[in-house]
């Protein structure tokens, strides 16, 4: 029997990054950044000269972090970051939805040291998701959910070269709905 040629792909990928600091914004702070990107990624697999499959990717995710100044001898980052992505495959072995997935999460990351040989770090973070179907999956249900997590060390550096720590953590991720890691 005759053997099929292997699939071809046709690629496009095209992203757009923005990053931006500022030294002393506004009292209280040291620093403000700023990173944006925008993704537009499509790939169709081709057998026998035909499109089988389209999957795409496309949205934009922004990050600011706020750098502010020691309180009570504590100093880090406060910040928001947000994404709206809309992914999906159609055709052949389009078996994943087009889904738009809008996630914004709040983030606090504390360091402290109150003498020289202790170092003690916090961090939370919260997220908000949620995920709707669109184009032909418009009828499908809407999914909303939202995560917490939060973490906290304790460093001792009894040594120049040797330190010993204690960490505890509690996460929990929120599921993306994608059809195709790009």
């Amino acid at each position: 029997h005759e053997e099929e040629a292997p699939p071809v792909i046709d690629l496009r990928n095209r992203r757009f990054d923005l990053r931006g600091e500022l030294a002393d914004p506004f009292a209280g702070f040291t620093r403000l950044r700023l990173r944006a990107s925008h993704t537009n990624y499509e790939h169709d697999e081709i057998e026998e000269g035909e499109i089988s499959t389209t999957f795409i990717n496309e949205g934009y995710e922004a990050r600011l972090e706020a750098e502010h100044r020691p309180v009570a001898g504590w100093t880090g980052v406060v910040g928001v970051q947000h994404s709206d992505i809309e992914s999906g495959a159609v055709g052949a072995e389009g078996f994943v939805p087009t889904t738009r997935n809008e996630t914004t999460g709040l983030f606090l990351v504390e360091h402290f040291e109150p003498v020289e040989d202790w170092h003690f770090e916090v961090g939370a973070r919260k997220d908000w998701l949620q995920i709707r179907g669109t184009g032909d999956a418009a009828g499908l249900p809407r999914y909303s959910d939202s995560a917490f997590s939060v973490s906290g060390a304790a460093v001792w550096s009894f040594h120049p070269a040797y330190a010993v720590s204690l960490s505890a953590s509690r996460s929990e991720r929120l599921p993306f709905a994608q059809a195709e890691a790009c």
